[in-house]
């Protein structure tokens, strides 16, 4: 793959983040336990999703980065700055717009997970990867690593801890590459395990 180079999401570029993320996130232990059964129906949700909160971030919260390779798009980081989350009760549609087609239980069991992600989510001033995720085909080639390493020197400028979530328990050990630290676990719908982790500011 040609170098990584972080630049901001555009809105231009909205449409394949979501599809970025959609694809990265399809098989994710969270999203299965949230989404509908089948991958193609998951895949489409998660698509609308996606959309949805790049233009929420696009909003209310931000920055969104994403990593291009060769002036495509491969990785996206949804961020909320420090001071920006929760996002206003009103956001609910923009997430909704993505899930509502793939039926009443998806949205129900979604809220049920975001109700727990809320309980769990830090007071203090910090920033939230809200989503992260890179291309199937060019992962474990350095984009993922990039954005995250983009976004927790920035916040390590400003003195700030980076929050983030993850429900697959094989991202446990690369975030720990990272100096990230658990704080917390909650069960999500169909058996799932959501793991909150927290990465102090580092001078």
């Amino acid at each position: 793959m040609s170098p990584v180079e972080i630049a901001s999401v555009e809105k231009r570029h909205e449409r394949d983040a979501a599809r970025v993320l959609a694809d990265a996130l399809v098989d994710d232990p969270g999203w299965i336990a949230v989404g509908p059964r089948g991958r193609t129906r998951r895949r489409r949700m998660l698509r609308g999703h996606q959309r949805g909160v790049l233009a929420l971030a696009r909003r209310t919260g931000g920055p969104v980065h994403g990593a291009f390779s060769a002036g495509r798009l491969t990785g996206a980081a949804i961020l909320f700055d420090e001071g920006r989350w929760p996002p206003p009760w009103w956001s609910l549609a923009f997430e909704a717009r993505g899930m509502a087609p793939a039926g009443p239980g998806t949205v129900l069991r979604g809220l049920r997970a975001q109700e727990r992600l809320q309980a769990a989510h830090p007071d203090d001033p910090h920033v939230y990867v809200w989503m992260l995720g890179v291309d199937p085909a060019v992962q474990r080639q350095g984009a993922g690593r990039a954005l995250l390493g983009s976004t927790i020197a920035d916040a390590d400028a400003r003195g700030l801890p980076v929050y983030l979530e993850t429900s697959n328990p094989d991202n446990l050990p690369y975030y720990g590459s990272f100096g990230f630290e658990e704080t917390g676990r909650a069960a999500l719908p169909r058996t799932a395990t959501v793991w909150f982790l927290r990465r102090e500011a580092r001078s």
